[in-house]
């Protein structure tokens, strides 16, 4: 019988079967030492930037094989984001320094407080002390002096990207009326944020997404004559101040699936902000405007009410002495809490909000989910860890 030459005129010597697996095994283990290489370097870095696409390019049996790693990591930042919330932090006692490393270990994308952020009087001298010395890493054009250690080991002076702290009025930020310090320290980075021609309320989106839009009001009651040396809002803080149609006109208007106002006085609580006319004043049509949730704070302790079908959280423990429920609960309050400091973690998704408050001691003490749509609300999705994306990827090249 006449060998045909064909086979090997076209493609070579065909290799011995032994020869090919042994070829194969090498490959295999090339293949897997760049994806533990890439493994490595992720969880090195953490750097969404070089994660959003990974790209192997090798070459198997002499044909060009590309594998897409795409781990969406980045559409992760759009579809999911983490912001912690704290409210009545800054007097720059050790409790101060608890709650900033409890909140640094939810690596939010976002730090948003709810008032009283420099005691006692919201002056320059104690401005930096109260705040810079824990959160100075967040802060975009930082003005002060306290220095972080990065990644790489190097020190730095404020956020070197994005501004990622949104803080709020409360009555211990102005003193005598007077915003200077705030201005002073806060400006540059409100401005990358505020629509309101001022940087006493603005409302702020988290980066191009329209996931979650903020909007954060200054609730300080009463005049410079009334209220002597605390802050007080010029736009007016009823219904129908200008400060009140502004919030009404961006809630509106607002494109974002989730809408989250904050304040620092609770217009809803079961201690004596309930029993002062001056907090009556502050319940607005939140719901009707399009808001889906009110973070609130001034009363140093936790609680959570619902009080016309809107959730309203009251969160003064982020570093500042306790204070006491004064009064029996009131109507819709759900949950109270007074033991130990602590902040909030919201985990929001395109269909989901989920808010957590956390003590120092890593303790969940509330937890919630609100939905868009209606229904009982789901438990929150996991997002998978880079370690597990890489382990699909890997299954879908080798199998199990």
């Amino acid at each position: 019988m006449k060998k045909n030459n064909n086979i090997s005129k076209g493609l070579g010597s065909v290799p011995d079967p032994l020869e090919r697996l042994e070829n194969y095994k090498a490959q295999k283990k090339a293949l897997r030492k760049k994806l533990d290489e890439r493994k490595k370097n992720l969880i090195e870095t953490q750097s969404l930037k070089v994660c959003k696409k990974n790209i192997a390019v090798l070459t198997l049996n002499g044909k060009l094989v590309i594998i897409l790693a795409l781990f969406m990591l980045a559409s992760s930042v759009q579809s999911q984001v983490k912001v912690a919330v704290i409210g009545d932090y800054g007097s720059d006692l050790p409790q101060e320094g608890m709650v900033a490393e409890l909140v640094k270990s939810f690596n939010p994308i976002r730090i948003v407080t709810v008032g009283d952020n420099n005691y006692p009087n919201g002056s320059e001298g104690t401005i930096d002390r109260n705040i810079g010395k824990y959160y100075s890493e967040f802060i975009r054009y930082y003005k002060g002096t306290y220095k972080y250690t990065g990644a790489d080991g190097r020190l730095y002076s404020g956020s070197q990207d994005t501004n990622r702290f949104l803080p709020a009025l409360g009555n211990h930020d102005g003193y005598n009326s007077s915003f200077a310090a705030w201005d002073w320290y806060f400006g540059s980075a409100i401005t990358l944020s505020r629509l309101s021609g001022n940087l006493r309320y603005y409302n702020s989106k988290i980066g191009n997404s329209d996931l979650v839009e903020f909007f954060i009001v200054n609730s300080a009651y009463g005049s410079g004559t009334v209220m002597g040396r605390f802050n007080f809002e010029p736009d007016g803080i009823d219904s129908n101040s200008v400060q009140a149609n502004w919030l009404k006109s961006r809630l509106i208007n607002s494109t974002a699936k989730w809408k989250i106002v904050i304040m620092h006085h609770p217009p809803y609580s079961s201690t004596s902000a309930e029993h002062l006319d001056t907090y009556h004043i502050l319940r607005w049509n939140f719901k009707k405007w399009g808001a889906d949730l009110l973070m609130t704070g001034h009363n140093h302790l936790y609680e959570r009410l619902n009080i016309d079908s809107l959730t309203i959280t009251v969160n003064g423990l982020g570093g500042d002495h306790k204070n006491p429920f004064l009064y029996t609960s009131r109507s819709g309050s759900i949950i109270q809490y007074l033991d130990n400091w602590g902040a909030q973690l919201l985990t929001i998704y395109p269909d989901s909000l989920n808010c957590r408050f956390i003590n120092v001691n890593r303790q969940v003490v509330d937890n919630f989910t609100l939905t868009k749509g209606g229904g009982s609300p789901p438990p929150p999705p996991t997002p998978m860890t880079i370690e597990q994306r890489l382990r699909r990827l890997e299954i879908e090249v080798f199998g199990n």
